[in-house]
């Protein structure tokens, strides 16, 4: 089921699906983005954005002023959420219940070990908190490097 599909409107026995589909398909891509370009904005040596983040003495009064930042990429490198990110990243999850009991289980995706176990509303926060990122850095920064 696309993200698009409103699966409220689906069959009544088809929701389930559809709501559990609905969540991935915007979670995914999400994800992704911390994977790859976002991620590799904040977090990356090579990135200008990264290299004034860094927690180096010398730069560390002009670290101040990116403290929500700072915030989002110490956020992006916490173990939950690169576990979950890699999950997602590898469709290495299993989705258990239905509607806002839904649990969903991290696995590795190299060894098939359980990692983490989330409630929906936490994996719901986790994107999120991508999301508001993104619409923080898109007009000031994103949108002034295109142009």
């Amino acid at each position: 089921m696309a993200a698009g599909v409103r699966w409220q409107e689906t069959k009544a026995d088809l929701q389930p699906l559809a709501y559990r589909g609905w969540h991935i398909g915007r979670w995914l891509p999400t994800f992704l983005l911390i994977d790859g370009p976002l991620g590799k904005l904040l977090r990356d040596t090579n990135s200008p954005i990264a290299q004034i983040l860094k927690h180096d003495a010398k730069i560390k009064q002009e670290a101040r002023s990116y403290s929500l930042l700072c915030s989002a990429r110490d956020a992006f490198n916490c173990e939950l959420f690169r576990v979950v990110r890699n999950g997602f990243a590898h469709w290495s999850f299993h989705w258990s219940g239905s509607g806002r009991d839904a649990v969903i289980t991290i696995i590795d995706w190299k060894t098939g070990v359980r990692q983490e176990k989330l409630l929906l509303l936490e994996a719901e926060a986790l994107h999120w908190l991508t999301t508001e990122v993104i619409y923080a850095l898109d007009p000031c920064v994103l949108r002034k490097i295109t142009v």
